[in-house]
């Protein structure tokens, strides 16, 4: 990508013709390079409203499996080398809280966070990082590849699909230096060591374990890892925990947990070297980060660039942290995890960790919606862990009263049999908030108002 003149754009597999047409129309694009596997698909887009009249098709081989080319015939160019200030990489945001905005990164920024990256986790040769995130999200790209590549480390990747016991059987061949998830996969990684891994006999169990503590760094991001799955994956792993950060596609990643700090529950670390960072509130408030590693704008967007950055050129997260001492805490988004309830502020984020310890919750959302008397309610849907049938109202209540303050308690409940996810693990609270609350639903369980204090 560096090498070339243009602009590049990854797009996932399994893309549709909708997401297609937005990616190309948001970037402008003169060409897409595929497969014959999705030829027709990128050729199907060809003339319609907002594309580009000399857009095209390339069509390349698939070299999986391939004879390796012979390094000694590669030529390069001796021209003048591409402008490291001009767009080198647009990566689309994953729309978890609208449409997906296109950040261009300059070819200088690409290189700085590979550099960087590649400081903070001394990758060198030997390096191998199991990459199963997508390589179209600024993750899977910018955290986990481009820094392996550009250190002399070897990048491996999982199956398309995500298939928690090939995963599995991979970690126990070993030769892992590093794995990054999300937490939907240390999650499901758990959930089959609980109910497969176990059942085998103590000496190819132990097989399973010895591979996974021999991973030297094991990361997450996108979301909060729920406590109780970091002491888990820590009992398994003889002490040592899942190192959580925290970043963003146009800011890149300003704070991190790194390997031999002491753990602390809920934290995503400290402030990473080359990143500038404040709270809007001091101790506590809305995350604002400028460093070389952030997007230089929305690709032909001028308006949204404009709305995003403050004055002095800070990029205005959108994300709620807490900081004590030097250590940052995510109290979640300000559009939907920050819940205003009866003259309080409430992290959504909070009440979700605990919920998570309710010995018959697997997953959660925590969510506000509109009440005429508290201004918002607190609502939260649950899947069951396997086995579960019920959970009341009033019962989930009782679990939490000794852990949260009264005004944090839900007075809403709905008991769901999946969480929709993005391909990337997250869950989109504001598209679910309306699909699970805002329309008539039969199962919804509303604590009464008369026994609530206000």
């Amino acid at each position: 990508m560096d090498l070339m003149a243009e602009a590049n754009s990854a797009q996932g597999p399994h893309i549709s013709f909708e997401e297609l047409i937005h990616a190309a129309k948001t970037s402008r694009a003169h060409a897409t390079v595929c497969s014959a596997r999705h030829e027709d698909l990128c050729r199907s887009i060809t003339g319609s409203p907002g594309i580009e009249n000399d857009y095209r098709v390339v069509l390349v081989d698939c070299c999986i499996k391939t004879t390796p080319t012979d390094l000694r015939s590669l030529v390069f160019s001796s021209g003048k080398a591409p402008d490291p200030n001009k767009p080198g990489l647009i990566i689309f945001t994953s729309g978890s809280t609208g449409r997906p905005k296109g950040a261009a990164m300059r070819r200088y920024n690409v290189i700085a966070i590979a550099l960087a990256a590649g400081w903070r986790n001394n990758i060198g040769p030997g390096f191998t990082s199991l990459q199963s995130l997508p390589t179209h999200h600024a993750t899977g790209l910018m955290v986990n590849t481009v820094p392996t590549l550009v250190g002399g480390g070897c990048v491996e990747f999982t199956s398309a699909k995500l298939d928690i016991p090939d995963l599995w059987d991979r970690i126990r061949r070993g030769n892992i230096t590093s794995f990054s998830a999300v937490p939907t996969v240390f999650i499901r990684l758990l959930q089959h060591w609980d109910n497969v891994l176990m059942e085998l006999d103590v000496k190819e169990r132990e097989e399973y374990r010895r591979a996974l503590c021999s991973i030297d760094q094991l990361h997450c991001g996108s979301a909060a890892l729920p406590v109780h799955v970091s002491r888990k994956w820590a009992t398994l792993c003889d002490g040592r925990h899942i190192l959580e950060r925290y970043g963003g596609t146009e800011f890149g990643n300003p704070f991190s947990n790194l390997k031999g700090m002491t753990f602390v529950p809920g934290s995503v670390g400290i402030k990473n070297p080359g990143t500038e960072s404040y709270l809007e509130g001091g101790d506590q408030g809305e995350v604002h980060v400028r460093s070389p590693f952030m997007f230089s704008k929305y690709i032909n967007d001028i308006e949204g660039t404009r709305k995003a950055l403050t004055d002095d050129g800070f990029f205005k997260t959108g994300d709620i942290a807490e900081r004590v001492g030097d250590l940052y805490f995510l109290k979640g988004r300000s559009s939907v995890d920050i819940i205003k309830s009866g003259g309080y502020k409430i992290s959504a984020i909070d009440i979700e960790r605990e919920i998570l310890e309710h010995p018959k919750v697997q997953e959660v959302i925590v969510v506000g919606v509109d009440d005429a008397e508290l201004g918002q309610r607190i609502a939260t849907a649950v899947v069951l862990k396997e086995g579960q049938q019920s959970l009341s109202l009033p019962d989930l209540r009782d679990f939490l009263k000794d852990r949260l303050s009264y005004y944090k308690l839900p007075t809403v409940l709905r008991v769901v049999p999946e969480l929709k996810k993005t391909n990337t693990f997250k869950v989109p609270k504001l598209l679910l908030k309306k699909e699970l609350f805002e329309t008539g639903h039969t199962d919804l369980q509303y604590w009464k108002r008369d026994k609530a204090k206000l």
